[in-house]
């Protein structure tokens, strides 16, 4: 975290477009989050919104004109989504599938795999993994 923030000044904006048909934006971007589940490596609350069974892939864009700072705590926490401050922050979308096209390559980190590419076609695949949890978990719908 301490490292990340001492970084910002390097961060630049990425240009892409983002789309599947219902869902399409394009700009330059600060920042981008993707995931059909709430937390990310180490517990981190990415997309707070996200459920692991309902088939859908929560998106996240931070436009380049918007506060870097601000948009990291929209980004990961649920509280910030509340404060009126913070609504409207992110460009936010519930989809199934998602195509992602920049001019120049763009890394993704994918469950912990860095991958570099001008193109990225991603989807949920509904009950493909077969989890056992409690029924009242946070991360089932």
């Amino acid at each position: 975290m301490l490292t990340g923030l001492t970084r910002f000044s390097e961060i630049q904006a990425a240009e892409g477009t983002f789309s599947n048909g219902e869902f399409e934006w394009q700009g330059e971007f600060l920042a981008l989050g993707l995931g059909n589940g709430r937390q990310a490596g180490g517990g981190q609350r990415l997309c707070p919104d996200a459920l692991v069974n309902d088939g859908l892939l929560d998106v996240a864009i931070l436009p380049a004109q918007m506060d870097l700072l601000a948009g990291v705590k929209g980004l990961f926490g649920s509280e910030a989504r509340q404060d009126p401050e913070q609504e409207g922050l992110f460009i936010r979308a519930q989809v199934a599938s998602l195509k992602v096209k920049t001019p120049s390559p763009m890394n993704l980190n994918l469950d912990g795999e860095p991958v570099q590419s001008t193109e990225f076609d991603i989807a949920v695949v509904s009950n493909r993994l077969k989890l056992h949890l409690p029924a009242e978990s946070p991360l089932l719908g």
